[in-house]
């Protein structure tokens, strides 16, 4: 009843409290709505839009657009630019473009307009990029932003800690063979906060003491521990893996050396390693039921793994009867594809994919398979580059947290839809736009400290005034 009733009403009356205290800035409706999606479930949101009678827009979403209209207002003063946005932001405008040109197609072929509006409007999110760019231009705001994505999680966290706790609630399932299972895309938050947690302890001169990170990075592994999403736990282990390796390769190496790689690794493997004794020891999930989910085979007394059988057979039958343009551009967003789910012994028809490519690959072909490829692809490689090669060590930790957050949700794609599917595309545009804002700046000050250098070379034919010339102090 708390879960399915109470929450949803406060929440309402939350969000009418929450929007009279944020509409006149954009940079606190754009955290309300990020803390929005992370502390309340997709379902809960969707009550939430029920019970205000919006048809539509959930009121994260609302938000969101609301945060985007006073980015034009300020675009069209002149208190705001588009023309810092790098190849990232030109690679999201032809990718939304190409999200347009298909939803158009799928409304013209009459899909079920329900599942074309969710699928374009969620895909739309990468715009979210532009306005936060904007607003993540100052270190401060981007300090309060990492602060409300760590509270928050910390919050939904506990909230989903004590679900797996008492068995019950939203989300909670349980499978044949590996027991208790939460099915809440907040898993996805949690790990993208987790990873980020850890490239600031490892890196960051303001990192946060042990004694709240260590806490808050078990409470993370144990919430993703209990979502039972196996491809959330092979994405952590692939980008602390690629961190680690990408770390032995920066210029001037990482400060504190090999001992600081030892530590956070340390850092990571107790905290898994206490995580996962809890959840077993409190009796959510015991470690024999994680061994089973993590091996997959044996249930249903077949030879492969139920879901993945499930995704082999959907992504062969959008390939099944496809044409040469099918592939090319799709077939337009709110496409069907008819399957059977050998999980629940029944055909289904569905437009939802399991595997983010595999979704845009049907509505979009693979004409916006390069699109989103290309996106996360240079923003893999310039987080990468930008840690390598800046002398600032928080702008390197933050690089660290976008590179390694890149490498999950990459990962997680191949058999999950967080690219395309999850509102949370907002906040993964915003972690794009925190990626440009800190390259902008490391341009910024390469360019500074080549003109100071200049000033200082040109010997005697350039003057100094008595105010510069004074100790320097400026």
């Amino acid at each position: 009843m708390v879960f399915d009733a109470v929450l949803p009403a406060v929440g309402a009356a939350a969000s009418a409290i929450i929007l009279a205290m944020i509409a006149g800035s954009s940079f606190r409706t754009m955290l309300a709505a990020l803390s929005l999606q992370i502390l309340l479930t997709a379902g809960q949101l969707a009550s939430i839009k029920a019970a205000v009678g919006m048809p539509l827009l959930n009121p994260d979403e609302i938000l969101l657009v609301w945060s985007a209209f006073l980015w034009m207002i300020a675009l069209a003063d002149g208190r705001a630019s588009a023309r810092r946005s790098g190849a990232l932001g030109a690679l999201i405008v032809v990718f939304s473009a190409i999200v347009a040109v298909s939803a158009t197609r799928g409304a013209a072929a009459g899909y079920p307009m329900a599942g074309t509006i969710t699928l374009a409007k969620t895909m739309l999110m990468y715009l979210v990029y532009f306005p936060a760019l904007w607003l993540l231009g100052d270190d401060r705001r981007i300090e309060v932003l990492w602060k409300v994505l760590l509270v928050s999680s910390i919050v939904a966290g506990i909230v989903f800690f004590v679900k797996g706790l008492t068995g019950s609630g939203e989300g909670v399932q349980y499978l044949y063979a590996s027991g208790l299972r939460i099915g809440s895309r907040q898993a996805n938050a949690f790990a993208v906060v987790l990873l980020m947690l850890l490239a600031r302890l490892w890196l960051s001169p303001a990192r946060p003491p042990l004694a709240l990170a260590v806490p808050v990075a078990m409470l993370m592994v144990a919430c993703l521990v209990i979502s039972s999403t196996r491809a959330l736990w092979g994405g952590v282990v692939f980008a602390v893996a690629a961190a680690w390796m990408l770390g032995l390769f920066r210029r001037g190496g990482v400060p504190g050396g090999i001992g600081r790689h030892v530590r956070i690794l340390t850092i990571a493997a107790v905290s898994a390693v206490v995580a996962i004794t809890a959840v077993s020891a409190l009796g959510i999930i015991s470690t024999s039921q994680m061994a089973s989910r993590v091996e997959g085979g044996g249930s249903y007394s077949l030879p492969i793994d139920i879901g993945l059988l499930s995704r082999l057979i959907s992504w062969a039958t959008i390939l099944d009867g496809a044409g040469p343009s099918e592939l090319l551009a799709g077939r337009g967003i709110g496409a069907e594809i008819t399957y059977f789910k050998p999980e629940f012994g029944n055909v289904w028809t569905m437009s939802f994919i399991d595997g983010s490519f595999w979704q845009v690959l049907l509505d979009m072909g693979l004409i916006g398979v390069a699109g989103l490829g290309l996106i996360f692809s240079l923003a893999l490689i310039q987080s990468a580059r930008l840690f390598l090669t800046t002398p600032d060590i928080e702008r390197a930790s933050r690089a660290m947290g976008v590179f390694c957050s890149l490498i999950l949700l990459l990962v997680a794609s191949m058999m999950s839809s967080v690219l395309t599917n999850y509102n949370y595309v907002a906040l993964w545009a915003v972690l794009l736009a925190l990626l440009q804002s800190e390259r902008n700046r490391e341009a910024d000050s390469t360019r500074g400290a080549g003109s100071l250098y200049d000033q200082r070379s040109t010997g005697p034919a350039r003057t100094r005034s008595p105010e510069t010339h004074n100790g320097g102090h400026e």
